[in-house]
């Protein structure tokens, strides 16, 4: 069973038009294995997929490009390659959108906005590995037993236990769950739901850069690792 990694697309513009549907073909994952309760073994982290082919009118994806992404959908294998459809988080009428809340949708962006401002390194080295999964780790946790308050945010109890293997950052875990929970969202960052009807769903998001960095956007540079890039200049 395969389970995933972060996806940052820089898109130019203030809003950013959303495309149809994207073929990926999965190329490999950055982060680690660990046990969870009545799910056996599987592997956390961010995944890499190639982009094949697809409708793509709102310019998201570029037939070639390689983009990263994360699981949220631990009970399904992945298939590759797969055609996804493009979505929005809360959408609750079409039954192929991510089964998730507007709670937790919220609570995943909040996770999200906390990785960009924080500068989190999710590809680089041993710390990569690490910061990957436990940022997988959080998102299934979020989506398993986040409830009404966010009060359940806990790895070792509830309907997602990790059971053995890697448990992840401590202090990092703590810091997505405070965010998922009080942390404030990005308004220059939206998550988009990449949504399979035979295989695992994904999660990625984009950053809508200022215009003051259009001129960054139009490279097309994918990855947590530009962000760190620009922030230490």
């Amino acid at each position: 069973m395969y389970k995933t990694i972060m996806t940052l697309t820089i898109a130019a513009g203030a809003t950013v038009a959303m495309a149809d549907s994207v073929q990926l073909d999965y190329k490999g994952l950055h982060g680690r294995a660990f046990s969870v309760q009545g799910h056996g073994g599987v592997n956390a982290g961010f995944m890499k997929f190639d982009v094949q082919d697809g409708s793509m009118s709102g310019g998201q994806f570029t037939t070639g490009e390689r983009i990263r992404t994360f699981c949220i959908d631990l009970n399904t294998t992945l298939t590759t390659p797969d055609w996804y459809d493009i979505k929005g988080l809360k959408d609750t009428v079409d039954p192929l959108a991510p089964a998730m809340t507007d709670d937790e949708a919220d609570a995943l962006t909040r996770m999200f906005s906390y990785a960009v401002g924080n500068d989190l390194n999710i590809t680089t080295g041993s710390e990569g590995r690490d910061n990957a999964a436990t940022f997988q780790m959080a998102i299934w946790e979020v989506l398993a037993d986040y409830g009404t308050d966010g009060s359940s945010l806990d790895t070792t109890n509830g309907s997602f236990d990790v059971t053995g293997g890697f448990s992840g950052d401590a202090t990092l875990l703590s810091n997505l769950f405070n965010a998922a929970q009080f942390g404030s969202i990005n308004p220059n960052i939206t998550l988009r739901g990449l949504d399979t009807a035979g295989g695992q769903d994904q999660v990625y998001f984009v950053v809508v850069p200022l215009p003051s960095s259009a001129g960054l956007a139009a490279a097309g540079l994918l990855g947590m690792a530009v962000v760190r890039r620009r922030r230490t200049r």
